[in-house]
């Protein structure tokens, strides 16, 4: 019996330390997707952060400028809005065609998938 007790506890060690190892693993992944979970949900603030600088800027520029005023805003957002056929408070991105191939230019990198051209002819929300 000797014997195999001590193989028994050797099998017990190995799985113990197998299940150790795994249990550390999931703990790192999870740690890791906090983290990148963080990152991303900061990099978001930051960008809203800018289109509501971006928005406020243009929107005082234009109110000193020509009197328009917040009623002839709420109106121009309901216009925008409905572009992309839906009244949701979103604005979904504007398809452009890539002058070098014809393709598709990808809305979320400002370039062409296929061939790598750049669309610089965006406007500052493109930045965002």
């Amino acid at each position: 019996m000797g014997t195999f007790n001590f193989a028994w506890n050797a099998l017990q060690h190995v799985q113990i330390k197998h299940a150790s190892n795994t249990a550390e693993a999931a703990q790192h992944m999870a740690r890791s997707g906090q983290v990148s979970t963080r990152e991303l949900l900061r990099q978001l603030d930051g960008r809203v952060d800018k289109l509501v600088l971006i928005c406020r800027a243009s929107f005082e520029l234009l109110q000193e400028q020509s009197g328009v005023t917040d009623q002839q805003l709420a109106e121009r957002m309901m216009e925008i809005d409905l572009r992309d056929g839906r009244a949701d408070g979103r604005m979904g991105p504007q398809q452009k065609t890539c002058p070098k191939c014809g393709a598709g230019i990808c809305a979320k990198f400002n370039r062409c998938l296929f061939c790598g051209y750049e669309d610089t002819t965006g406007d500052a929300f493109d930045t965002v």
